[in-house]
């Protein structure tokens, strides 16, 4: 039984909540990740940014209707 920080990755692409939605969306976009953790300067786990939310960014509404939010 391999436990979570065996196969966790360590390095973390995250965002801050001061960065601009185009920025963030670009950042999602190109992570290849299907959603980015936004943190805060201490480390406080704020929320995160999905790749629909990105493409709703860049492409307001080419995301149809709303689908099951995972991570928010």
């Amino acid at each position: 039984n391999e436990k979570i920080e065996d196969v966790m990755n360590r390095y973390v692409v995250t965002l801050r909540p001061y960065a601009s939605a185009r920025q963030a969306a670009y950042k999602v976009l190109t992570s290849g990740l299907a959603a980015l953790p936004v943190v805060a300067r201490n480390g406080r786990l704020l929320g995160a940014v999905t790749v629909d939310d990105a493409i709703e960014v860049v492409s307001p509404g080419l995301g149809g209707e709303p689908t099951l939010r995972i991570f928010s």
